[in-house]
């Protein structure tokens, strides 16, 4: 069910923009939909379907990069080669206990492992930032156009990231290791989130952007399990 959506929504990119629902003659698509149209653009450009783009040439590419970002993630954090690759092939693959979370990665279904990658790039900008000299004026730009592509990918993901960009820049203020770049992080990510809301999801005709809601629950353990993965 999913993927046929995910299918109509790549091959509403033919239509051109604003990109229409699929399921709703006449409305157009308020929702996370950057994967698909990706997706979508790629398979048209090579003379192809979208459902042959999507549902099977968009996979091993996305699934090849996101590994190749966790593993420079883990390096970036002080792994070792061997241990950035163990550690990029446990999150990818152990992602998620007892759900349908690998399976989403593996199929790239709803754009799971698309998002992993624009995480994974985000937290890659953060922490560049954070380091060394300070960032020039290009990179602010650049940072918050990849927050606006993480959300509109997975919206849920690009909230989650703004959130732990400002508890870190909390956090900060009390250990007394606070950045101004800190507080620019996590302000760009925050509006980068709010401009996608503002202008995609708030006209959403149902209540997709809220659907998660009801697994609030679930994060305290998805935290530990990521703590225990870190």
């Amino acid at each position: 069910q999913d993927l046929l959506w995910s299918v109509g929504n790549a091959a509403a990119a033919a239509f051109g923009a604003p990109f229409q629902d699929m399921r709703m003659a006449g409305y157009t698509l308020h929702y996370h939909f950057l994967n698909d149209l990706a997706a979508g653009l790629l398979a048209r450009a090579a003379g192809a379907s979208a459902w042959a783009g999507l549902a099977f040439y968009w996979y091993a590419p996305v699934g090849l990069l996101t590994l190749a970002a966790l593993w420079a993630l883990a390096k970036r954090l002080g792994a070792g080669d061997w241990l950035a690759a163990l550690a990029a092939g446990a999150v990818f693959f152990m992602n998620s206990r007892f759900s349908e979370q690998p399976f989403h990665l593996f199929t790239n279904t709803n754009g799971m492992g698309t998002a992993l990658l624009g995480l994974c790039g985000v937290l890659l900008l953060a922490d560049r930032a954070l380091e060394g000299e300070k960032p020039s004026r290009a990179f602010w730009p650049c940072f918050f156009l990849a927050c606006a592509a993480l959300c509109m990918i997975k919206s849920t993901l690009g909230a989650l990231a703004a959130c732990a960009l400002v508890a870190a820049a909390a956090v900060s203020l009390v250990t007394g290791r606070f950045k101004a770049s800190m507080a620019g992080l996590a302000g760009l990510c925050a509006a980068a989130f709010g401009a996608c809301w503002a202008l995609v999801f708030r006209g959403a005709v149902n209540n997709l952007m809220f659907s998660g809601l009801d697994r609030v629950g679930e994060l305290p353990e998805a935290l530990v399990n990521a703590s225990l993965l870190g």
